[in-house]
């Protein structure tokens, strides 16, 4: 029993202190001690220490191990070894209120702050709004395009005499409002005439919208397989048809059937100038009814705008639109010293073009941009669809049918079956 209780008595005293006490009270090294304590030469002692060590100790282990653990290891080490053990990743002890219902409040709402990110570059993407402009030879249709450039998109000004146009030709311009981008395309496309007749102009209008949806597709494909490519929208999202009164003519009603079904219709009532007021509202009832009656679908323009913006389509100084008048004109008319307008010089006075009294061009011009944009690129989608339908039912390849080759064919029957009369004559 006496040895069981020496043996629990530290061999240090009875004032021996743990390892952790020991290494608290005692005084750091300096670094030059420590520098000096790692350049040490090994000495007899370390070396008949480390002996019984392996040999299993003398009794007296447990005081030599404690000492030679604050000798041997440096305050270093034991930071790098306190360093060195592993942090859970997940604490026993739950955070505050405070702090769980912020993490809630952030896992909750993730979706909408991804989605809030997504809308924001979204926005900052340039808006592409393309828009062709159809109708007969000689109505204004290059003028308006000039016209409607010089407003706001930085175009230089254009020549008040025009050639005609024969062929379609693409001009582009740039507005920039804040954060907004517009990069508005006006195309400009050959009317008919006596000697370009309605179905070659359908035709070549119809080409060109073809290769605009293919073109636009092509570049969806090629951004689902994961190449970078430029969000171009080259799409023609709106058709200005240009109309003469009193009444459409049937060139025109067979035009846009045909057309209604490759892009949306916006009608527009040219040469508005010559018209009186009362003559316009007149001619804008007819064309509606005639549209109706030849189930020719115009641009739900109503829709578009609103509720709120509907009244300024029906209760306008020229009656309900669309269809829109306008006066197409580029030349600058001097009003007074230092002042011009743009529009046409008459004898009984001026008629100006951005005046909403003289005509709906300033009307369509905001309209246009502001509220039928976007309306007409959402509704684009339902015309690439339809035409992407379309020409899926189409064979691939279409077989070329020779004339000389089916002739010859029909030659070589001929003699065949006159060889076989003449040896059944034979036989008998």
């Amino acid at each position: 029993m006496e040895r069981r209780k020496e043996a629990k008595i530290s061999p240090l005293g009875p004032s021996a202190v743990t390892r952790d006490q020991l290494v608290r009270e005692a005084p750091l090294p300096s670094e030059a001690q420590r520098g000096a304590e790692n350049q040490t030469e090994i000495t007899p002692e370390h070396v008949e220490r480390a002996d019984r060590k392996k040999r299993g100790g003398t009794g007296n282990e447990l005081g030599e191990t404690l000492i030679s653990q604050y000798i041997d290891h440096s305050p270093d080490e034991e930071e790098a070894k306190s360093s060195s053990r592993e942090v859970p990743v997940i604490e026993s002890v739950l955070p505050p209120e405070e702090v769980k219902e912020e993490v809630f409040e952030t896992l909750n709402h993730s979706e909408m702050i991804a989605l809030q990110q997504r809308r924001q570059e979204e926005l900052a993407k340039p808006i592409y709004f393309n828009v062709i402009v159809v109708g007969e030879s000689g109505v204004g249709k290059s003028t308006f395009i000039d016209a409607f450039l010089s407003r706001h998109f930085n175009r230089d000004e254009a020549s008040v005499i025009r050639p005609t146009t024969e062929a379609i030709n693409e001009k582009i311009g740039v507005r920039s409002w804040g954060s907004t981008k517009l990069i508005m395309k006006l195309v400009d496309t050959p009317g008919y005439s006596q000697k370009r007749p309605p179905k070659e102009c359908y035709r070549l209008v119809r080409n060109y919208l073809i290769d605009c949806y293919g073109a636009y597709q092509e570049r969806y494909e090629t951004s689902r397989r994961g190449r970078p490519i430029e969000d171009q929208d080259t799409r023609i999202h709106v058709c200005l048809y240009f109309l003469t009164g009193p009444r459409i003519k049937q060139e025109d009603i067979l035009m846009m059937r045909r057309l209604q079904s490759y892009v949306s219709i916006i009608p527009v009532l040219a040469k508005g100038d010559t018209y009186t007021p009362e003559e316009i509202r007149q001619i804008k009832l007819d064309l509606i009814a005639d549209a109706r009656d030849h189930h020719v679908d115009w641009f739900d323009c109503a829709s578009a705008v609103g509720p709120e913006k509907s009244g300024t389509l029906q209760d306008g100084p020229f009656g309900p639109s669309p269809p829109f008048v306008v006066v197409s004109a580029v030349e600058k008319v001097p009003i007074a010293p230092n002042q011009f307008v743009i529009g046409r010089k008459y004898r009984w006075g001026v008629c100006s073009l951005e005046n909403p009294d003289h005509s709906d061009f300033m009307l369509l011009y905001s309209l246009l941009i502001g509220h039928f944009s976007l309306a007409c690129i959402r509704k684009a989608a339902m015309y690439t669809s339809a035409l992407k339908r379309r020409l899926e039912k189409r064979p691939n390849s279409t077989p070329s049918f020779n004339t000389a080759h089916f002739g010859s064919i029909l030659t070589l029957g001929a003699l065949s079956l006159g060889v076989l009369w003449l040896k059944e004559k034979l036989s008998k």
